[in-house]
């Protein structure tokens, strides 16, 4: 039985230096407030000069919205 791993805050500090391209310009990282989030990567995040926006405590809707940009521009962008 495969044990179930809980992704850490390094490992997702690395997805994102392995996910950014470094001659592109990137200026915001939208995410909600999941515990892979932790203060660390939003402190990593920063020095990468983007700035991170979190959605709003509480707030199941705005996900909604979120999972609607994301669905809208991988069909307009990648279809």
């Amino acid at each position: 039985m495969e044990s179930h791993r809980v992704p850490t805050a390094e490992w997702t500090i690395q997805q994102f230096r392995n996910s950014l391209p470094l001659d592109a310009r990137y200026r915001f990282v939208l995410h909600d407030r999941d515990g892979i989030f932790a203060p660390a990567v939003d402190d990593s995040l920063h020095s990468m000069l983007l700035q991170v926006l979190k959605t709003p405590v509480r707030a199941p809707q705005a996900n909604a919205y979120c999972e609607r940009l994301i669905g809208t521009v991988r069909r307009e962008c990648l279809d």
